[in-house]
């Protein structure tokens, strides 16, 4: 169950960048007034979240199990990068996203 609360606060941080690149990409911020947008909102939101759900996952599994699922950040933005963000996904990261994937199950195996 734990492993899937790591997952998820993965997830959280993933769509918390994606919120946050599409903030920067409005421009300026020319006063405080426009710090007030909710690309900016959820995505703190959603990282602060996935550092509370971190937490709880740490007490009970090891960190350094923790810690290689986090390197699911790069599938996970891969893909919503694309969706969202209209990002191409070419043949390099998709090699890497896969050995990303390997390297997750041979450490965890």
């Amino acid at each position: 169950m734990f492993y899937a609360v790591a997952i998820i606060a993965t997830i959280f941080a993933s769509i918390g960048h994606i919120c946050f690149k599409k903030f920067a990409l409005k421009g300026k911020i020319a006063s405080l007034s426009q710090l007030i947008d909710w690309h900016l909102v959820v995505g703190t939101v959603l990282f602060g979240s996935s550092v509370i759900l971190s937490i709880v996952a740490l007490k009970f599994i090891d960190f350094s199990v923790f810690y290689s699922f986090t390197a699911l950040n790069y599938l996970f933005i891969s893909i919503l990068s694309k969706i969202y963000l209209l990002e191409r996904i070419d043949r390099k990261k998709i090699i890497g996203n896969l050995i990303i994937i390997l390297g997750i199950l041979v450490y965890n195996l």
